[in-house]
């Protein structure tokens, strides 16, 4: 899924074709918008909205990609950043010295990373499955 920071129709016949029949394309912007800082910040907090979780793979303090993460975590969904020594990015580093994120290590296959992706993203879906009745309860509970 591409989900670009402009609309659609923006976007030049080339890389429309390049997304080919094995991409779907998502906008919520519209049709001749084009790009925008504004509008890259938009498309990153639909992202974090309808993903499951957020992968964090480089970020400064600012800008889209930490609006991206503020967006995930408001809504609770699990957060991974990559982590690379000294060379870790500052919201990165932030993110996991605050607890706020599980790291992914480039040393380690992807097929490592879905591993341990995995139980986190199960225990999401399970609560998000959940009656309205049994969500009522665990408040009242809390």
């Amino acid at each position: 899924v591409a989900a670009p920071a402009c609309g659609l129709l923006a976007l030049d016949a080339v890389r429309r074709r390049a997304a080919g029949p094995a991409w779907t394309l998502l906008g919520a912007e519209p049709l001749f918008s084009p790009f925008s800082a504004g509008l890259a910040v938009r498309r990153n907090a639909l992202i974090a909205a309808l993903g499951d979780g957020l992968v964090l793979v480089a970020s400064g303090l600012h800008g889209g990609s930490a609006y991206a993460v503020r967006h995930a975590l408001e809504a609770g969904a699990p957060l991974w950043c990559f982590e690379a020594g000294r060379a870790t990015p500052p919201a990165n580093r932030q993110l996991l010295r605050a607890g706020k994120a599980m790291p992914l290590s480039l040393a380690v296959s992807p097929e490592a990373w879905a591993a341990a992706m995995l139980p986190a993203l199960q225990k999401r879906r399970r609560a998000l499955l959940r009656s309205p009745r049994e969500a009522q309860l665990d408040f009242l509970a809390a």
